[in-house]
């Protein structure tokens, strides 16, 4: 009896988990249900699992032992998640984090958002990639085609300046084409240092792949990295936090001072298995971390892992022109954009009232208004785009309470 050979072109799809953070004590509206129904359909039936939907829920009880009391668990499930969700619907603590990574003494979601995340991947291992969201957010258009647009920009990504490309808010109107824009970036790192594979520090074992011997950015041809999937997809660029007045530059737990680091606002991210189990092993057998924004990017750096920062449609309500934006939001020297005194992500409130105004980011007023026009109710009259149902492009919004 014979069998069919395998077709020579049979390729296997790589399994990501999406996980939606919320707390118990959240509000559920009408709006929550239709949008997590939608990301059901258009990620889990839509791909036949490729994409599969979590629910995790940040429990405030320290009494209940998530652990072992099934019945203490299923009450509270039906006490606060519909029950259309409940069979997707993950539950942690911060008992249980300190059970997980008794040698860390950080525990809270502001300041250690990933250790969740680390034990997820763990109880979880059959996929490949985590996205971790929130439900404070909305994609106008479909889910699935935005994610994978996403990945693929990621894996075309060379190695080459990378790091540099990262950096930047890519503004089209200002910079040209991506191509023209890398190419300016690459003009501008004549002569300058560049990160080329795990960025070294005493005490780190790279798990990721390094340059070969004697190779250099000067002499790559933007070949090393294309085709390589991304361990780390943000949605914000990521920069070098350590000369700046950013929010938590500093805060570490069991690493030195010195320590090379990055950061990305906002962790909105893809982060891959061998990614979260290096972060993992680093908490649990040594109580090594960086601030929650901090994380993932250096481990990342550190490691020599692939991270990318996806640039999307960011709208902007008002009527700036793009160099203007261009120029205020990459400020500094070409190798370390946003990384000195100067940066815009100082947390100084200078730039508040740009932040404040753009569709991506966490103390935004435009992105839930541009949500409501495209939804086809009564926007704010004060609004530069006026009062009319506007029709716009594919996009990702962030606008937290909603």
């Amino acid at each position: 009896m014979s069998f069919p050979s395998k077709p020579a072109d049979l390729s296997y799809k790589t399994r990501s988990a999406v996980v939606l953070r919320a707390s118990e004590t959240m509000r559920w509206t009408p709006s929550h249900f239709q949008y997590l129904r939608s990301l059901i359909m258009e990620l889990s039936l839509h791909t036949g699992s490729e994409y599969q939907v979590f629910f995790m829920i940040d429990v405030h009880d320290e009494s209940i032992d998530l652990e072992n009391d099934e019945e203490a668990v299923r009450e509270l499930k039906q006490r606060v998640v519909p029950s259309e969700f409940r069979n997707m619907t993950v539950l942690f603590s911060e008992h249980l984090l300190e059970q997980w990574y008794p040698k860390m003494g950080e525990h809270r979601a502001i300041y250690q958002h990933l250790q969740a995340m680390q034990v997820f991947a763990r109880m979880y291992p059959e996929f490949d990639y985590y996205w971790q969201f929130e439900f404070d957010n909305r994609v106008i258009g479909h889910t699935y085609h935005f994610l994978e647009q996403a990945v693929e920009f990621a894996r075309k990504q060379p190695r080459k300046y990378l790091w540099e490309r990262n950096a930047y808010f890519y503004t089209p109107g200002a910079h040209g084409t991506w191509e023209n824009f890398s190419n300016t970036v690459a003009n501008s790192m004549t002569g300058k240092h560049s990160v080329w594979g795990p960025v070294k520090h005493e005490g780190i074992k790279p798990a990721g792949p390094k340059p070969l011997p004697g190779s250099h950015p000067e002499n790559d041809n933007f070949k090393w990295g294309v085709g390589e999937e991304a361990d780390l997809i943000t949605f914000l660029p990521i920069f070098d936090p350590r000369n700046t007045s950013w929010t938590f530059p500093n805060m570490t737990w069991n690493v030195s001072d010195n320590i090379p680091r990055r950061t990305s606002v906002i962790t909105q991210w893809r982060m891959s298995k061998r990614l979260l189990m290096e972060m993992h092993n680093a908490q649990r057998r040594r109580g090594e971390a960086f601030a929650s924004e901090m994380s993932a990017p250096s481990w990342a750096l550190l490691h020599g892992f692939k991270a990318v920062h996806v640039p999307h449609p960011i709208y902007v309500d008002g009527q700036w022109s793009p160099s203007e934006m261009a120029r205020i939001f990459n400020r500094g020297s070409p190798e370390n954009i946003n990384g000195g005194p100067d940066s815009i992500w100082n947390w100084d409130h200078r730039f508040d009232y740009l932040w404040y105004r753009i569709s991506y980011m966490f103390a935004t007023q435009a992105a839930e208004d541009l949500f409501r026009r495209w939804m086809g109710f009564q926007p704010d009259p004060r609004l530069y785009l006026g009062g009319i149902r506007v029709s716009v492009l594919s996009i990702y919004l962030f606008f937290p309470g909603y």
